[in-house]
């Protein structure tokens, strides 16, 4: 582990970490404009970054640099960032302006700097000697990193959620995997079924435990401060997903189509993500009646009902996660597309923000004169903090931004 202090020019200011081009980590410096600036474009020149405020409008902090990975990415209320290593697996954390090394690929934090992910020990499948690198679940806190405790006769699966009551959900197995021949001269492993899972600390040992009633072969997503979990499909489109409460497992609904995939729930019981609606995607190019592509919207779902949140006048959407104060975060199709080829176009998605019914594009909260545009929403805080990818409009280079929304 190796922790790199950050001088900040205008005082104590986050600073994010960006995975370079060349998968490198790239330290950002915040630099703050005065608040009676004139309007300045942003320019970006991988050592700098920059506040932008307008009255009005949202704040947009912006740290600059080529980023080409977003696995991992989250925003707790304290404005701590975590984020994986493109190459090496392994994850860093922001915070306070220090960016430290992880020793396990991150997959959640909480509000308390506790962070869980799973890191690869390598282990033999028997009955050979080959060894197999396998995930195994993880805590990390203050420096320290605790693998967490297993089933009897198993040894690997992922840590994915934490709440502030540090409370661990993810998935784990009972047995480990075994080496059998498909064909002759061919071998595969066969993994145990995942096993929805949780994980408690008492007397300062982590203690896994099955949550009773979830079908295997899902993996727990997320967990509030109610100890609400999702659950989502493990394989294939995750076709399924189910919030867990108490040993009582309640499948979420579609919109009329065959699959849900949540993504995430807030203290309230509010499950947000994409669901099928039983339509099949128009495609500007190839006949829709042999697409066969389903139509994708994003949805809210409590106590029961399933509410389309629905698109910019588009076909899809998807809902990437909410907060405690309702709002919801994801991209949404326009009615246009982006043709790469005369075989090949996508439609042009932007990203909204989402509360009491109305769906606004993100972009229209940012100043024209911050000269970027909003491409991408990545997770979202409950203090109204949202963590997304911008790109600049006069050279297209991408950056990561923190935008604070207005009053």
């Amino acid at each position: 582990m190796r922790a790199r202090t950050i001088n900040s020019i205008c005082g104590t200011v986050l600073c994010l970490m960006a995975v370079g081009i060349a998968g490198c980590p790239v330290e950002l410096l915040n630099l703050l404009l005065p608040p009676q600036a004139a309007p300045v474009v942003p320019t970006c020149d991988d050592t700098t970054g920059r506040t932008f405020t307008a009255e009005g409008f949202a704040t947009i902090t912006v740290f600059c640099g080529g980023i080409d990975s977003f696995s991992g990415i989250k925003l707790s209320d304290q404005r701590e960032v975590i984020d994986s290593e493109f190459r090496s697996g392994l994850g860093l954390l922001v915070a306070d302006g220090v960016v430290t090394d992880l020793t396990l690929n991150p997959s959640g934090i909480n509000d308390n700097g506790q962070v869980v992910g799973s890191f690869g020990l390598p282990q033999r499948v028997p009955p050979s000697r080959e060894m197999w690198t396998l995930d195994h679940p993880g805590v990390w806190e203050n420096g320290v990193r605790t693998q967490l405790s297993a089933f009897s006769g198993g040894e690997n699966g992922q840590a994915l959620a934490i709440n502030n009551a540090s409370t661990v959900v993810g998935w784990a197995v009972d047995r480990p995997p075994v080496l059998r021949t498909a064909i002759p001269g061919v071998q595969f492993a066969d993994f145990a079924p995942r096993i929805p899972s949780m994980w408690r600390r008492v007397d300062d040992q982590w203690q896994i435990s099955k949550l009773d009633g979830a079908p295997e072969e899902l993996k727990a997503i997320a967990i509030n401060e109610r100890e609400q979990v999702l659950l989502r499909g493990i394989y294939g489109f995750e076709t399924s997903s189910f919030l867990w409460e108490a040993g009582v497992v309640t499948e979420l609904p579609t919109l009329g189509g065959d699959w849900t995939a949540a993504h995430d729930i807030n203290d309230a019981g509010q499950v947000v993500g994409q669901t099928t609606n039983g339509q099949s995607r128009v495609d500007p190019i190839n006949d829709p009646a042999t697409a066969h592509i389903p139509v994708w919207r994003a949805f809210l779902w409590q106590d029961g009902e399933i509410t389309d949140l629905g698109t910019f006048g588009g076909q899809s959407s998807t809902a990437i996660a909410i907060n405690n104060l309702g709002h919801v975060i994801g991209r949404a199709d326009t009615p246009e597309f982006r043709f790469f080829t005369e075989f090949a176009a996508l439609p042009i998605q932007r990203p909204f923000l989402w509360q009491d019914g109305v769906m606004v594009d993100l972009n229209d909260l940012v100043s024209p004169d911050a000269g970027i545009t909003i491409t991408n929403v990545l997770d979202i805080n409950n203090v109204g903090q949202i963590l997304a990818q911008a790109r600049f409009l006069e050279t297209d280079e991408s950056a990561i931004v923190l935008v604070d929304l207005p009053d």
